[in-house]
C-alpha cells in the first residue's frame, strides 16, 4: 500500500492525471478483501495500472470507469454483482470507489506587458501552473513575475513547440504587443489542443481574422471555440479592467466548461 502511495506522489509530482479504485465492501465469493487499491494513471494516449482489485472483467470495467472518472474529474461510486453483471465465476459482489486526481491546470500568458502582469497576479490563487511566453526578457523575467512556473523567451513557433505541452487542461491568453504576433500565435495554438483559448483583439479585428482562418482551412469548430474580443464585457479599458473581464472569463470556463 505504501508503495502504492508514493508511486501516485511521484506521478501527480509530474503533472500526470490519476485515479485511485478502491474495493470498499464485498459480499460472498470475491477475488480481492476491502481496502484492496488499484492505481491508473491516464497519458493520454496510454494508461498505466499499478496494484490490482482482483483481475479479469472486474478490473477491466473498472479500468474504464477510471479513465472516464479522470477525464470529467468526478468520484464515481459502482457496485456490481460479479456473477450476473461480469460474468465472472466467483459471483460473489463488490462496492468499489474511483477517486480522481487530476493534474493541476495549466496556464499560459502570451505577453508580458501589463495586461499579461494583470492577469497573472489575479491568478495566483487559482492554483493554475502558469507559464508566460514573451520575447523580451526585460518584461519576461522572475523579477515581474515571481512565482511563475516556466518562462519562454521567444515566440518563435519551433522554440514554444520545444518547451510547451498543451493538453485539454490548458487555458490560453494571447495579449502581446502587437496584433501580428497575436494573430501568428493563435494560428499556431489553433492547430493543438487546448480547453480554452482567447485572444485581444477588436470585434472587428477578430471578425477578420476568423474569416481568414476559414479561407485557411482551419477547423471550425476549433474556430468557434477560440475567444476574441477576450474575455467578460465589463466596461473598463485600462489593463487591469480588461485584465478582471479575462480572468473571470477563465473561471467561468473552468467551472461551468464554457
Amino acid at each position: 500500500m505504501d508503495n502504492l502511495i508514493l508511486t501516485a506522489a511521484e506521478f501527480a509530482k509530474s503533472e500526470e492525471s490519476i485515479a485511485f479504485v478502491t474495493i470498499v465492501e464485498v459480499i460472498g465469493s470475491v477475488p480481492q478483501i476491502p481496502g484492496a487499491k488499484m492505481l491508473v494513471v491516464d497519458k493520454g494516449d496510454r494508461h498505466l495500472t499499478f496494484g490490482t482489485i482482483g483481475g479479469g472483467a472486474l478490473e477491466h470495467i473498472a479500468l474504464e470507469e477510471a479513465l472516464e472518472a479522470i477525464r470529467e474529474g468526478e468520484v464515481r461510486y459502482y457496485k456490481k454483482d460479479l456473477g450476473k453483471d461480469l460474468n465472472m465465476a466467483c459471483g460473489g459482489k463488490v462496492t468499489y470507489l474511483i477517486e480522481p486526481l487530476q493534474k493541476r491546470k495549466q496556464l499560459v500568458i502570451c505577453g508580458a506587458g501589463h495586461i499579461g502582469k494583470a492577469i497573472y497576479s489575479m491568478t495566483r490563487e487559482l492554483d493554475f501552473r502558469t507559464v508566460l511566453i514573451d520575447s523580451m526578457e526585460e518584461y519576461a523575467n522572475e523579477e515581474r513575475f515571481p512565482g511563475v512556473e516556466s518562462i519562454i523567451t521567444s515566440f518563435d513557433e519551433k522554440v514554444i513547440e520545444d518547451a510547451l505541452s498543451l493538453d485539454d487542461h490548458s487555458y490560453i491568453v494571447i495579449v502581446s504587443r502587437d496584433h501580428t504576433t497575436d494573430f501568428r500565435l493563435a494560428r499556431y495554438f489553433l492547430k493543438k489542443e487546448w480547453k480554452y483559448l482567447g485572444l485581444i483583439a477588436s470585434g472587428t479585428k477578430a471578425a477578420k481574422l476568423r474569416k481568414e482562418l476559414k479561407q485557411e482551412g482551419y477547423e471550425e469548430e476549433k474556430i468557434s471555440r477560440m475567444v476574441s474580443p477576450i474575455g467578460i464585457p465589463i466596461g473598463g479599458s485600462s489593463p487591469g479592467e480588461i485584465a478582471v473581464g479575462i480572468v473571470a472569463q477563465l473561471v467561468e470556463v473552468m467551472n461551468h466548461g464554457k
